[in-house]
């Protein structure tokens, strides 16, 4: 009897003991459970812009809209280099690619040394933003956009040693969805960095960027790539199409740049009550616009410094995106090469002087320029630019004045101003372009000022 006592007691004790260790198991489960639901409500925020005007900040986060991308059948690749050893090997340390099905869901699948660590499923957008902050600290990152058509849903923060490219332009295919610009080299962290010593080495190959919704007949601002204290970038057969007329390519204080191959087309629409309206000659006759009017004022490449000054409405800054350090390092070795702008405001330049500083050696060669409403080249306070074998066909109106070429406040490189050369070697700088005359053919830009639509001035 006492032994059975004795082994039922020890029977219930170990009950009662696994009952306990089951008890602690579920609190520890709960405990950790609850860990896990506070840490993930911690939104992890990747940037965030302030306008220094308006003070207000739009912040890029996990859960904001900005910095997302969606499509339908399309694919997006990234691969991570540790080092430069390892990216000239082609050996990278992370990849990983995400599938978007036909009806718009993705699966992500997240590689380290060739081992799939994570696979992951998702409908909707697909945080973009946190493959670009890879490579924050170190390593080279390629980001690749297969052949198909993406939602993207900018600001995109990039940082050095970042490769974004397509499959060529019309194949891949990114479509604005908000008026923001789609890459940054810079957000608020960057208000102490001048000179050059921002981000580096970034580089945009085979995309078009479509800035037109056709489902809502929308029109979305054409900005694509801002640039603050920056080195090193080249952009190659890159399209922008379709959008209102911004600055696509806003490079301030930047230095070796070079812009070849692109496409910039239908960028000359404007925002109205009634939608979005195109800046044709008859708009502005109506409107009556002139070449003065800061309509024009949308260089779809501008080049400057990053600065600001007093204006007539207050301060005004080169790069009103973020906080920046406004140190004036002018922008130097800027090459515009064998692109074509098609129904654009304003081309390649700048519309203020404000500046201190000379922008700096600036090449623009073999580009063709077709319809533009304002001045298609506007240098303001340049050296040393050389404007060679370009093509200008439709170049503004006699009612608009905008030039061919205008340069304001330039100086060769012996630092002449422009207004003190003599007239024989005036404009050397500029020789070599073409004009399209009323035959339809393209006819060599005379130095005689009274020659057929001559267009060129310098003050």
């Amino acid at each position: 009897m006492n032994r059975a006592t004795n082994r039922a007691k020890k029977k219930m004790l170990a009950t009662i003991a696994v009952l306990l260790a089951s008890f602690v198991v579920i609190v520890l489960v709960m405990y950790g459970g609850m860990e896990s639901s506070k840490a993930s409500s911690i939104e992890q925020v990747y940037a965030t812009y302030t306008n220094p005007l308006t003070e207000k900040t739009l912040k890029v986060s996990q859960r904001s809209a900005y910095g997302k991308v969606a499509s339908k059948g399309g694919k997006i690749g990234f691969w991570f280099f540790k080092d430069q050893a390892s990216y000239e090997a082609n050996k990278p340390q992370k990849k990983g690619v995400i599938k978007f099905s036909n009806t718009g869901e993705w699966k992500y699948t997240y590689y380290e040394y060739d081992q799939v660590i994570s696979t992951t499923t998702g409908g909707g957008s697909f945080d973009l933003q946190s493959i670009f902050e890879i490579n924050k600290k170190y390593g080279n990152l390629n980001v690749k956009f297969f052949k198909g058509n993406y939602n993207i849903y900018n600001n995109y923060r990039l940082y050095s040693n970042t490769y974004v490219y397509g499959e060529g332009q019309m194949v891949s295919n990114l479509n604005k969805s908000n008026n923001s610009p789609v890459f940054l080299t810079y957000d608020d962290t960057s208000k102490n960095v001048k000179g050059y010593n921002g981000t580096k080495n970034i580089r945009m190959k085979g995309l078009t960027f479509n800035c037109y919704t056709k489902d809502i007949d929308c029109a979305f601002s054409s900005s694509i790539l801002f640039a603050a204290h920056t080195k090193n970038i080249t952009i190659r057969d890159v399209g922008v199409i379709n959008g209102i007329a911004s600055h696509s390519f806003q490079l301030a204080s930047v230095y070796n740049v070079s812009i070849k191959d692109c496409l910039f087309q239908n960028l000359d629409y404007v925002d109205t009550t009634a939608g979005h309206t195109r800046v044709s000659y008859k708009f502005c006759v109506d409107m009556g616009l002139k070449e003065r009017n800061e309509i024009f004022n949308k260089e779809v490449i501008q080049i400057e410094g990053d600065c600001w000054g007093e204006g007539n409405n207050g301060k005004v800054y080169s790069m009103p995106t973020a906080l920046l350090s406004r140190d004036d390092t002018p922008s130097k070795k800027i090459n515009v090469s064998n692109n074509t702008f098609k129904r654009v405001i304003s081309a390649i330049g700048n519309h203020s002087t404000r500046s201190k500083n000379y922008q700096e050696d600036i090449v623009i060669t073999n580009n063709t320029f077709d319809t533009t409403v304002g001045d298609t080249l506007r240098l303001a306070k340049y050296k040393n630019t050389t404007v060679s074998g370009n093509k200008f066909a439709s170049i503004s109106s006699t009612f608009v004045g905008g030039q061919r070429i205008r340069a304001a406040a330039c100086v060769n490189s012996y630092d002449i101003a422009l207004t003190q050369v003599k007239s024989s070697t005036l404009w050397n700088w500029a020789s070599s372009n073409y004009y399209l005359s009323s035959d339809g053919k393209y006819y060599l830009i005379s130095r005689n000022k009274n020659s057929d639509n001559y267009k060129m001035v310098i003050k």
